[in-house]
């Protein structure tokens, strides 16, 4: 099914939140969300037929870029979406001084880790109990990627 990327707004707020509710073990709250619409943000949406099919929240910090949180609605896993806007993302850090992109993922995300690992990310290191979780606090792999 055909797909929009574009910036991601604000006025998407009550959708972002909805989708964060849906596939994120802890969400993001409604404020963190808001926060995150800041002047070094470099967020994207992606759209089919006119609905939020997910979202990139990330940041640029003189010549380094992190992935805050990429998350695709449940209706919309396994097409591919998330693919597309890491690669949208590293398109538009391709065009500004970025050298190098990177990220924290729970390791018990294996699907989100592969496709990483794809997209040219490498394993910089472990976060030691960095994610709460169920039973405890779960462990974040560092990666990175030059852009």
């Amino acid at each position: 099914m055909p797909y929009l990327i574009k910036p991601l707004a604000r006025e998407q707020l009550n959708s972002i939140f909805a989708i964060e509710q849906s596939v994120q073990q802890h969400p993001w709250s409604v404020s963190t969300i808001e926060q995150s619409f800041g002047a070094r943000s470099s967020n994207f949406a992606i759209e089919q037929q006119g609905h939020l099919a997910g979202y990139l929240f990330a940041q640029v910090i003189v010549d380094e870029a992190e992935l805050l949180n990429i998350s695709v609605g449940k209706d919309y896993q396994r097409q591919g979406l998330a693919k597309a806007l890491l690669t949208a993302w590293f398109e538009y850090l391709q065009k500004s001084s970025v050298s190098r992109c990177l990220l924290e993922v729970r390791k018990s995300n294996l699907g989100a880790i592969a496709l990483y690992q794809h997209l040219g990310f490498t394993l910089d290191g472990i976060r030691k109990d960095y994610y709460p979780c169920v039973n405890g606090r779960e462990d974040a792999y560092l990666m990175s990627r030059v852009i």
